[in-house]
């Protein structure tokens, strides 16, 4: 009986050190610890989009629902700028229309709110562009923003935010890096190469002629 009670209290204090990792955005630690195949990841991917176009020097390194959203992320491995698709599963709003015109930074503070993956705090946060670009194969409106990172040291980061409808649901894209770092030519080179599914009739745009985005006044 000693036992099993040492063994329930050392399961939970495991339980404990992996929340205060979690909830101080060491999620990728964890990840790496119990990663799946590389056959895992890319087949998970392939639920969220076809990503045959990529680019190679994009690595998709995780999908799961770790921040309690399916999560797709992305490495842009020459700059360390990460590339992130979440499922909302109808638990977040995020609508076209949100991020065209005044209102898009409060869709934005909402959405940081409420979902930890991009790791960015909803305080400090600045919407420097609104724009339109293409992702899924559909035209879809972007945020460009300035911000604090949520993790400890709070660091400044740069980033990007859109949304997407496809035949599955509404997809969330969204960029970060640090704000120096930032850059909308790698987001845009990651996202435009996204087609929606295979079995869906679109065709992806081609993937050799990216256009730049429209910057909206």
């Amino acid at each position: 009986m000693k036992f099993l009670r040492n063994v329930i209290k050392l399961l939970i204090f495991i339980l404990i050190i992996l929340w205060i990792f979690s909830f101080l955005g060491y999620n990728d630690w964890f990840y790496k610890l119990f990663s799946p195949s590389r056959e895992v990841i890319m087949e998970r991917a392939q639920k969220i989009g076809d990503f045959s176009a990529m680019d190679g020097e994009f690595e998709i390194e995780k999908v799961d629902g770790f921040t309690g959203f399916d999560t797709l992320v992305a490495a842009h491995k020459p700059t360390g700028q990460k590339m992130y698709i979440i499922d909302p599963a109808d638990k977040i709003a995020l609508k076209p229309q949100d991020l065209i015109g005044p209102n898009a930074e409060r869709a934005l503070k909402d959405l940081f709110s409420k979902v930890k993956a991009p790791g960015v705090s909803p305080d400090d946060l600045l919407v420097t562009k609104q724009g339109i670009m293409e992702a899924f194969g559909e035209e879809v409106p972007f945020v460009e923003f300035t911000g604090k990172s949520g993790l400890p040291g709070a660091l400044p980061i740069g980033g990007f935010v859109s949304t997407a409808k496809t035949k599955d649901g509404e997809r969330i894209m969204a960029s970060t890096n640090d704000n120096r770092k930032y850059s909308h030519i790698v987001t845009n080179n990651f996202f435009y190469n996204i087609s929606k599914p295979p079995h869906h009739p679109h065709h992806p745009p081609n993937p050799s002629k990216p256009e730049e985005p429209c910057v909206c006044p």
